[in-house]
């Protein structure tokens, strides 16, 4: 997170505001208010934020998402190579006025679902 932190983001950590064992239910609740952007390796909380098909309402509408779906280890390396085109993605959503984002960053793909 400290990657984070130096390229001027706000980050807080779930274990700092959260005790631990808490679902991801209540995670993503607390990042829809804030309109947070999730980092997270866990490969369930994405089915916490996933669009609902079109004519249905959305469940996190503000809530944005980069899930990580390669090694911890390798996690830095690929934020760092990558970083430009998360924000570039991040600011594209802002402009036409969608609030979220998801992002997937695998050890060899880059997917942005809007």
């Amino acid at each position: 997170m400290n990657f984070f932190r130096q390229r001027g983001y706000d980050v807080k950590l779930v274990r700092d505001l959260f005790p631990s064992g808490t679902v991801d239910p209540v995670i993503a609740k607390l990042g829809e208010e804030i309109q947070a952007v999730v980092v997270t390796w866990d490969k369930d909380f994405r089915a916490f934020v996933r669009r609902i098909p079109r004519g249905s309402k959305l469940r996190f509408r503000r809530l944005s998402l980069i899930a990580f779906r390669c090694k911890e280890t390798n996690g830095l390396a690929r934020i760092a190579d990558l970083i430009e085109s998360v924000e570039f993605e991040y600011e594209q959503a802002q402009k036409r006025g969608q609030r979220r984002l998801i992002i997937e960053i695998g050890d060899s793909y880059f997917r942005v679902h809007r």
